[in-house]
């Protein structure tokens, strides 16, 4: 979301931009995993929506089809039993699934998708970056890096101080996902989103079906992706995928007090790097060094929300085009 928003930014100011993306397809957090048992979506779940700028461009998105409102419908399970939660801003979601929007922000963009981008060299003034698959891409004048924050200042050690980025910025708390397709719905509750606050293992579990406006079909049973605790991904990040999964489900099972009905399919997903560890909502959202013709920006610079990504993206892109124009007088 922050390097398409830049993307769009930049170009908008008319410079030249190419993006690289060591996935299939843009997305990165937001994605979504397609499989024969129906899409699920791995990373955010929803997204709010409170800056002016970025409601504009969600009302676009959303008369475009690309965007809708999500349920408004969340539950919170706790000792005390279920509670009904209802969310302080709205809650909006890509439309059929939440891979919509960043391909919606991506239409005409020049993107190089599965290149991962491994190592950076700088010379005469120009950068130069190489991608593990062995492709070499030279000539550009500005860096952005748009990728979580440990990843970002491992590319650029090489050509810059070790404290240029603080820790506390660059720090990422891990976060285990895990999609889970049932036999049969799991319960007549009505909820789109659950809280499970007594479980050690899992933080949220999502319907993925109905999430669009869409009736649930009953018939195709229950799909959801269950989010693990911080401190749990933390603890069990080398494990098996297959191990994960079925540690999830069973959670889920304990938080539910009760038996799941039969696993249709189940797969598990590592976000090595899933949320900042603190916000950091008064800063500029971005780190631009000049010299190096380098900037960084993602979630990791203000708060960890989907939101938060598009501002530093955008506001990133303004500085480096304020930035430009100052050095061409």
């Amino acid at each position: 979301m922050a390097g398409l928003a830049a993307a769009r930014e930049l170009e908008d100011g008319g410079m030249r931009v190419h993006l690289f993306d060591k996935g299939s397809r843009p997305g990165g957090r937001m994605s979504t995993k397609t499989t024969d048992h129906g899409a699920f979506d791995l990373g955010a779940q929803y997204f709010s929506v409170r800056d002016d700028d970025f409601a504009t461009l969600i009302d676009a998105a959303q008369r475009d089809g690309a965007v809708t409102a999500w349920p408004q419908c969340m539950a919170r399970l706790d000792d005390s039993g279920w509670q009904q939660r209802k969310p302080h801003h709205p809650r909006y979601c890509g439309a059929p699934s939440m891979d919509a929007l960043p391909r919606y922000l991506a239409q005409g963009l020049a993107i190089s998708s599965g290149q991962q981008i491994e190592s950076l060299v700088r010379d005469d003034e120009c950068w130069t970056l190489l991608s593990r698959q062995g492709e070499r891409y030279q000539g550009f004048d500005q860096l952005v890096l748009a990728v979580p924050g440990p990843q970002a200042q491992a590319l650029v050690a090489a050509h810059l101080p070790a404290a240029a980025l603080p820790a506390r910025c660059t720090a990422m708390t891990p976060c285990w996902s895990t999609w889970l397709h049932l036999e049969a719905p799991l319960d007549d509750r009505f909820w789109q989103g659950l809280t499970l606050d007594a479980s050690p293992v899992l933080r949220w579990v999502a319907r993925n079906q109905g999430r669009n406006g869409a009736a649930p079909d009953h018939d195709s049973g229950e799909r959801l992706s269950l989010l693990a605790r911080a401190d749990w991904s933390a603890i069990n990040l080398e494990r098996e995928r297959d191990d994960i999964a079925t540690a999830m489900t069973a959670a889920l099972a304990d938080g539910l007090a009760g038996t799941l009905p039969n696993v249709k399919a189940c797969g598990a997903h590592r976000w090595r790097y899933a949320q900042p560890y603190c916000a950091h909502q008064s800063e500029a959202g971005y780190h631009h060094f000049a010299e190096q013709q380098l900037t960084f920006c993602g979630d990791w610079c203000l708060d960890g929300r989907v939101e938060a990504a598009w501002l530093s993206g955008r506001r990133a892109a303004r500085h480096l085009l304020e930035h430009i124009a100052d050095r061409s007088h």
